[in-house]
């Protein structure tokens, strides 16, 4: 503990006796400028700053925990909810409040609030590779495509006026 010895007025460990109400353990600094922190064989294992944000396994302090390694716990809770990610659907929301980053899943699992998605491959799923597209419309660089239980609908997306669908086979146009 060098900061103890070098100033043992704002670095202390302090032990208080009194009601068991009223006990009290006291490790750390009076200092708001300087860390706290318990080391095992040389090595910081916890960090504490004075705004209350704590490090585990490392020296990085920039959220309230932050911890360098694995986390395994019995129970999370978010907000005084008890988080249950043991079942993909009990998942709402991964990301962040933002239009362009948040996936939200509906009770079927379904994602919804989808701005922008690429990838190269879309399996939905891998026993029968169905893509299931739901709303009812597809549009692809401004060329709608409805479908409904018996016919699909191509439609210029821009103008709503219809437009070409044209299956190709090989080198043989289909019209």
């Amino acid at each position: 503990m060098g900061n103890a010895d070098a100033n043992p007025a704002t670095a202390e460990i302090q032990l208080k006796t009194g009601a068991a109400a009223s006990s009290e353990c006291f490790i750390g600094s009076t200092s708001a400028s300087t860390k706290t922190f318990l080391m095992v064989g040389g090595a910081r294992v916890i960090t504490c700053e004075d705004t209350g944000n704590v490090s585990i396994g490392g020296t990085t302090t920039t959220y309230k925990l932050n911890v360098n390694g694995t986390v395994n716990c019995t129970n999370l809770y978010r907000s005084g909810i008890i988080a249950d990610l043991t079942i993909i659907s009990a998942i709402t929301t991964i990301g962040t409040g933002q239009a362009s980053k948040v996936l939200t899943f509906d009770a079927s699992r379904y994602a919804t609030n989808i701005a922008s998605i690429a990838c190269d491959t879309i399996v939905a799923n891998t026993t029968t590779n169905i893509l299931n597209i739901n709303p009812t419309t597809l549009q692809i660089k401004g060329t709608t495509l409805t479908a409904t239980a018996t016919q699909w609908n191509v439609l210029n997306g821009f103008t709503g006026t219809t437009a070409n669908l044209n299956v190709v086979s090989g080198t043989t146009w289909y019209c």
